[in-house]
């Protein structure tokens, strides 16, 4: 009992040194450092027994900063020495990519501070290894240690780093701070499992959470990233780092369909006016029915008068005027002009020597201004100069960032999926039980041929000019050590096969993939002691070089992607050598064989390469076309009246000359514009020999079937017939050349070069095709009619029948052929009965209702498949690309000269401080709307944040003292002269750069500065082309020689991220759209805060395909405005030519309106797409359009009948034949060819539209105008 009293009284009075003994210090000072930790040699401490000491003022305030909860005592002591703040500082420093959260880099310094500092350590930190000192043989080192820390820190500290961006590696920090499980895998425990690993830590930190009482854990508050880390910044984190301090922004959501009570809005509208219109006609009926006092059945009503025939009206309509009546007269007197003048040239064509003369000069015309074609013609072959306008938005944004970042780099790219399907189960070598799935791509049989494969591409050699040209002439190296930064799975592995057979103790290199893939950054993977770099010395993105992988799940990837890039030049002269290199690059992959997988691969110069091909190959197409239409002319446009006149009545050359005829008037119209400098494109050579083809060969039958069902007397001379027969049928053939090229004309307004190019080249040819028809095929049809008379063979004109044999002495019955006798007496007659007209009328009304329901669902694009032949190398790769690439296009925004980057970088960066609508605050928020804005998750490129973020590492921004003056250290350089950027870094007030030491020399040096395991934060790999400036000093390239004191003028620069993957045109198109909207917030917000005299800065977005899509943005209003255009053209010119007839010229365009819509509506239901072939071809189907109208509301105007419907009937009958036989069949040999071609462009919008447009054309003009003819035709009548 005495002893214990004795105990206590003792305790009570020491009870200060009994505390101090229970709560010694486990270790402090320096006793060895780590040789071979990742990040530096850091140190490691002595194992000791004894009490917290004391700090001086300046090691004590360092730690303050970090750590002011240790200073709640009066008289605070610690763990450490003064040595050892200055190692905590220095050690957390490889971390200092935090800093930009500030909150990120406090807690992640408090475990640490804790760890070595706190004076009560040893209640939440256990020794459990240990060994003799380096430095002294007398002492213990530490080597491991188990700490205890609350689930509550733990949780704390990783959430407040989770989403802190590192801008320079698109990623957060995590995929650096989590070692082996990268930022997808991450989570408290493995975060504080990663930062106490071997290598990355002195010595093994055993972290254990929640396994004790909070007394004896490390149980600090940790600081949220919407609070502010007192003593250490007066900062929280940003938006981008700190998700729960942003406010939502709106996006622009994806178009909704319109649906009303369930079904289709448009579907229900059209349905709704069909049934309207539907009600109205039969009312009309039911009315006219039981007006009818004879009780005739009148389904349609007749305003028909039995009126004689007037010199110009049947009656004047009480709603025109006296102007109207003055405006029908002069149209009359037009008509009698334009028909006199033909008849007038037909007779002169046909006497001598004009018969001679007028072809001579006609062929010689067209081979004169044919020989452009030899000497001045200049294909167009680079596809952003054909379908991009040069003054369009994206093509001036292109040019633009070509001139201050240079073009995008040339890709050359292989997929290659390995033949065998079967995954591959491997055993974890940390965990015999688990195992790990991987993909059939991760076959090490098959990385090993593919390692030969791309050595081989790698070894590739091309001689220029005599010079031999290797791939690291030519390639990107970002790290400026002479290695191309290649992006392939094989990179993990330094492209050595000795690495892929490494085996350390049963971790093999699948253990290596497994690292790699969810740290592509990770620097030392442990057992196998290698980097997860690439041999250039940069990171491997697994989502660039893997492919056919579910989700973020690189492990199951089924192919795999080696992708090389090339650097790329304004001029095309200095793209030379990598042409050539790229042509090899080629020619070993056609050439390359294996059974083992299956290549698919692209280059830079595929596409142009491939359209050349193309262009060739479809001149056989049209070669084609041509001679079916030739034989087709030969037969068609012969009488045959017995075996004996066969070769006297063929028309075998005169179908030849007029198939030539027509093919000078193409090659003197490209010959023209080559003259007058107009280069000429693809779809030049592609579709206008066929169409001034199917143009011309109409006329040639509408003249030669005129001719021949003329009825003249004996004794009418050859002259006077010829005469007749031009002033019949010219002035029709005038109407619809002028109609067709004044559509093509009016087409050329437009601004994308290929079809403004194809719009002048089509209406010229067509205007030289009726010229050479009427000079040159005019005086051929004479030479062959009197040849035909005379009883002479065609091909043996020396050679004729014994008995003379006159055309108008056949039988009448036999004067027309079948087909004009079927129309004469079946079907005109059937087609004019009233109870055929209604049921046409409400077909055809139902027609159009249906096709107006689904215009606005046409897809809108053009597959970049479908512009490449059929047996392209390059389809499966575009396959290949939509279905298994994981990586969107980059995209980047750039922002314009002049913006004040020194005193307004809060608005660009992303960090602490900075604002929260800043640049990259807005990018970083788009990147979490990916459905919307197709911006990827991925961390935007932000130079500025990485900027300040060097400037502020103590390790990275150095300088020294040299005799020619401050000069900088590079980041390894173990210099002890070099200090600290001082002046630089504003780290007490703004955490931003000086703004007048912004742009100096400081900047240079960044941008030129490489990362590495002491400095992460260098951006000359990053952002070294993605700043443009000049020394300010003096206004030179900022390779020239310079002095430190400079100064530096940006005159550009880039923001880079990613689009999300592209599988459609749908997808480029919006994401091009939301881009653009994007860029317009990020504008509006960078000049928010502007003064009277900043400069309005621009902000664009820049991706590759942004050129060949935008023409897509306003696809439907270029319709819509060229049609419109159009239309009013053939209005004026129908006008006009009908005399002046409104009424006509009205049906006309009712007729061709309705025509498109029905064509739009045969896209939809074909699938085809709209774009820029496919508005040509629109605007085309209008000028072919007038062909089915004009002849027979022409034939309806100048019939002598007494009503409407006969009128109409009449008009069908002499000219229905011909519209069917010489417009119509004519059209379809050529199309029947093109259906075969091997181009699926040619295909789908040349075959498949062309045969709409003549299908749709010929039922409109054969079945629904004679009919609305019949029933509301114009009371004009010409004499």
């Amino acid at each position: 009992m005495l002893k214990t009293i004795i105990c206590l009284v003792l305790c009570l009075i020491l009870l200060p040194e009994c505390k101090s003994a229970a709560n010694n210090c486990l270790f402090r000072g320096k006793c060895g450092e780590c040789d071979d930790c990742t990040y530096g040699q850091f140190p490691i401490p002595c194992l000791v027994d004894e009490p917290p000491v004391h700090l001086d003022e300046e090691h004590a305030d360092q730690l303050k900063q970090l750590a002011p909860e240790l200073f709640t005592d009066a008289d605070p002591v610690f763990c450490c020495d003064e040595q050892q703040v200055t190692d905590i500082i220095a050690q957390t420093g490889f971390a200092v990519f935090t800093k930009r959260c500030p909150s990120c880099f406090v807690n992640f310094a408090k475990i640490f501070v804790h760890m070595s500092c706190n004076p009560n350590h040893s209640q939440f930190l256990k020794v459990t290894g240990s060994k003799t000192a380096q430095s002294d043989p007398n002492k213990l080192m530490l080597t491991q240690l188990s700490y205890y820390m609350s689930d509550n820190y733990a949780n704390g500290a990783y959430n407040s780093c989770v989403n802190v961006q590192f801008p320079s590696a698109g990623s957060t920090v995590m995929q650096l701070l989590c070692g082996i499980y990268g930022a997808a895998d991450c989570s408290p425990a493995r975060f504080l499992e990663s930062l106490g690993a071997v290598h990355t830590s002195p010595f093994e930190i055993n972290f254990h959470l929640s396994e004790r009482t909070p007394e004896s854990e490390m149980n600090v508050k940790p600081v949220g990233c919407n609070e502010v880390p007192k003593g250490f910044s007066n900062q929280t984190c940003s938006c981008a780092d700190c998700p729960v301090k942003c406010d939502p922004k709106p996006y622009p959501m994806p178009v909704k369909p319109w649906i009303i009570w369930g079904v289709d809005g448009m579907w229900l509208i059209m349905g709704f006016v069909y049934y309207l219109i539907v009600v109205i006609i039969i009312g009309v009926f039911i009315f006219n029915y039981y007006k009818s006092t004879s009780g005739h059945i009148l389904l349609v009503p007749n305003f028909d008068d039995d009126l004689p025939n007037e010199t110009l009206l049947e009656t004047k309509p009480l709603l025109f005027t006296r102007i109207t009546d003055k405006l029908l007269t002069i149209g009359s007197k037009f008509d009698h002009i334009i028909r006199t003048g033909f008849k007038n040239y037909g007779v002169l064509c046909s006497r001598k020597p004009f018969t001679f003369i007028l072809p001579v000069i006609g062929v010689a015309l067209a081979l004169g201004l044919s020989v452009g074609v030899l000497t001045h013609f200049t294909p167009m072959t680079d596809p952003v100069s054909l379908w991009s306008a040069p003054n369009s938005r994206a093509r001036t944004e292109k040019d633009f960032f070509d001139r201050h970042f240079n073009p995008f780099y040339r890709i050359q790219q292989i997929i290659i999926h390995p033949k065998t399907e079967s995954s591959i189960i491997h055993i974890n070598p940390n965990n015999s039980s688990q195992t790990i799935t991987f993909g059939p791509a991760f076959n090490k049989d098959f990385l090993l041929r593919v390692l030969e494969l791309q050595t081989k591409v790698t070894n590739i050699t091309a001689k220029v000019n005599g010079q031999d040209v290797v791939l690291t002439d030519l390639c990107f190296a970002p790290m400026k050590n002479n290695i191309c930064a290649i992006q392939s799975p094989l990179g993990y592995f330094q492209s050595k096969a000795a690495n892929i057979d490494k085996i350390v103790n049963k971790y093999n290199y699948l253990d290596h993939f497994y690292s790699c893939l969810k740290n592509p950054t990770l620097q030392n993977d442990t057992e196998l002691s290698m980097s997860c770099s690439g041999s250039y010395g940069g990171p491997v993105f697994p989502n660039v070089v893997f492919g056919d992988f579910s989700g973020n799940n690189y492990k199951s990837a089924r192919s795999v992607v080696i992708t090389i890039m090339l650097n790329n030049h304004i001029d095309k002269k200095d793209n030379i050598p990598a042409m050539a290199w790229e042509q090899l690059f080629l020619n070993l992959l056609h050439q390359y064989n294996t059974s083992d997988f299956n290549i698919v691969y692209y280059s830079e110069r595929s596409l142009e390469d491939e359209l050349d091909r193309q262009s060739r190959s479809s001149l056989v197409t049209i070669a084609i076309s041509y001679i079916v239409m030739f034989v087709y002319i030969s037969i068609a446009l012969g009488r045959f009246t017995s075996v004996q006149r066969l070769f006297i009545d063929s028309k075998i050359i005169l179908g030849l000359c007029g198939v030539i005829i027509v093919l000078l008037s193409v090659t003197a119209s490209i010959g023209l514009l080559s003259f007058l400098g107009v280069k000429s494109t693809l779809i030049i050579v592609e579709v206008i020999p066929f169409l001034v083809l199917a143009v011309g060969v109409d006329n040639i039958f509408l003249l030669v079937q005129n001719l021949q069902r003329q009825e003249f007397r004996a004794d009418i001379p050859v002259e006077q017939r010829f005469g007749t027969v031009l002033e019949s049928i010219a002035p029709s053939i005038l109407l619809a050349t002028i109609a067709e090229s004044s559509c093509f004309f009016l087409g050329a307004l437009t601004d994308m070069p290929a079809v403004r190019v194809f719009a002048l080249n089509a209406g010229l040819a067509l205007l030289i095709a009726f010229v050479l028809q009427m000079i040159v095929f005019i005086p051929l049809l004479v030479f062959d009619t009197y040849r035909q008379l005379n009883n002479r063979y065609e091909l043996l004109c020396c050679l004729k029948l014994s008995k003379r044999h006159d055309l108008e002495e056949e039988p009448e019955s036999d004067s027309n052929g079948l087909l004009y006798k079927f129309f004469e007496h079946i079907y005109a007659p059937l087609l004019m009965k009233d109870y055929i007209r209604l049921p046409v009328i409400i077909v055809f009304l139902g027609w159009f209702c249906t096709s107006v329901a689904v215009i606005n669902k046409l897809d809108v694009g053009l597959d970049q498949q479908l512009s490449m032949p059929s047996d392209s190398y390059l389809l499966p790769y575009f396959e290949a690309q939509t279905k298994s690439l994981g990586v969107g296009p980059p995209v980047y925004f750039v922002v314009r000269s002049d913006f004040d980057y020194a005193h307004k970088q809060k608005l660009i960066c992303n960090s602490a401080g900075c604002s929260a609508n800043s640049l990259g605050a807005l990018l970083t928020d788009a990147s979490k709307h990916p459905n919307q804005t197709f911006i990827a998750g991925s961390v935007a490129n932000n130079w500025v944040d990485d900027y300040i973020g060097w400037a502020s590492d103590k390790k990275c921004c150095r300088e020294k003292e040299t005799k020619d003056g401050p000069a900088f250290c590079d980041s390894t350089e173990k210099n002890p002269n070099c200090t600290y950027c001082k002046g630089l870094y504003d780290s007490e007030i703004e955490a931003e750069i000086f703004p007048d030491m912004f742009n100096h020399s400081y900047l240079n040096q960044y941008l030129n500065d490489i990362p590495n395991a002491f400095c992460s934060k260098g951006g000359g790999p990053a952002y070294g082309a993605a700043v443009d400036w000049l020394w300010g000093t003096n206004q030179t390239d900022h390779n020239q020689t310079h002095h430190m004191n400079d100064t530096i003028l940006i005159k550009a620069s880039s923001f880079s991220t990613y689009h999300t993957v592209m599988r459609s045109s749908h997808d480029f198109i919006y994401a091009l759209k939301n881009a653009r909207i994007l860029a317009e917030s990020l504008t509006q917000s960078i000049n928010a805060d502007n003064k009277a005299d900043d400069h309005y800065v621009e902000v664009f977005p820049y991706s590759i395909f942004y050129v060949f899509y935008e023409q897509y943005l306003t696809i439907w209003t270029d319709t819509i405005t060229n049609l419109v255009i159009t239309i009013s053209a053939i209005f004026v010119v129908t006008f006009i030519f009908l005399g002046f007839d409104l009424i006509s010229s009205l049906i006309v365009i009712a007729m061709i309106v309705a025509i498109v819509v029905n064509l739009m509506g045969f896209m939809f239901w074909w699938n085809i797409s709209l774009n820029a072939v496919s508005l040509v071809n629109l605007v085309m189907s209008v000028g072919i359009s007038v062909e089915f109208c004009s002849h027979i509301t022409r034939g309806y105007v100048m019939s002598e009948r007494p009503t409407r419907v006969e009128r109409a009937e009449d008009s069908l009958a002499t000219m229905g034949s011909s519209v069917l036989s010489g417009i119509t069949f004519t059209k379809f040999g050529g199309i029947a060819v093109l259906g075969f071609a091997s181009s699926k462009i040619f295909q789908i919008f040349y075959f498949r539209m062309y045969l709409g447009i003549v299908l749709i054309g010929a039922l409109h003009g054969l079945l629904f105008l004679p009919v609305i003819l019949s029933l509301i035709g114009s009371q004009l009548r010409h004499r």
